[in-house]
């Protein structure tokens, strides 16, 4: 998992950042996860890999100074409609499901575009990502505690499992050549009502972590 998802970041960071250099710009995009912004259990690989990929890319932006038009972009994107839940490796022994809310491949796509095209230190891909970073960082304990819960009863499901290198080896299919895994089952809403629906759940999870805060002080 390091390997595939920390080293090569690493190596492909060593193959352009001396051409970086020569030219004096440059635009380094690394995908992480919502999972290098809090912990997550059972997925303790996982995690420290995407963990490890935030905070290499912190340490080439502070590196890399001296260049203002070299800029080194992080994407993390919260659970996204794709075959990983499928084709991943699993050595759990329960069945794994993608937890909702997911997002769709292409809302990836677009930050990763944006990110090209307009440098951002960076991304959160949905809001869902965007109200778990700020409220593991307002009150990391209680988090914890609702995050445990969140991935044990909605990632993982009661059902067995048999143990799977999945693709982390060498590549596997199930015939298809979609991006979607069909965890959305229900078709996606017009761009407004996205974008309004996710001002919601920000305003709503906003609302519920100053309550949380209100009654028990920062945990």
């Amino acid at each position: 998992m390091l390997e595939t998802n920390f080293f090569g970041y690493v190596h492909g960071a060593r193959a352009v950042l001396p051409h970086f250099r020569e030219r004096g710009h440059g635009v380094l995009i690394n995908n992480a996860s919502v999972y290098s912004h809090v912990g997550a259990p059972w997925l303790t690989a996982y995690v420290s890999s995407k963990f490890a990929v935030r905070g290499f890319s912190e340490a080439l932006r502070q590196e890399l100074a001296d260049l203002p038009d070299v800029h080194i972009c992080t994407v993390s994107p919260s659970p996204i409609d794709t075959p990983i839940f499928a084709s991943a490796a699993n050595y759990s022994g329960r069945a794994v499901k993608a937890p909702p809310p997911t997002y769709r491949p292409e809302q990836v796509a677009s930050a990763i575009l944006a990110s090209a095209l307009h440098p951002k230190r960076e991304r959160i891909v949905g809001g869902a990502g965007r109200l778990v970073a700020v409220a593991e960082a307002v009150a990391p304990r209680r988090f914890e505690r609702v995050n445990h819960r969140y991935i044990d009863g909605l990632q993982f499901v009661a059902e067995p499992a048999p143990t799977t290198d999945g693709n982390l080896y060498v590549p596997v299919s199930d015939g298809r050549a979609e991006a979607r895994g069909g965890w959305r089952r229900r078709p996606d809403p017009p761009p407004h009502l996205r974008r309004l629906a996710g001002v919601g759940l920000l305003a709503a999870g906003s609302i519920t972590i100053a309550r949380i805060l209100t009654r028990s002080g920062r945990a």
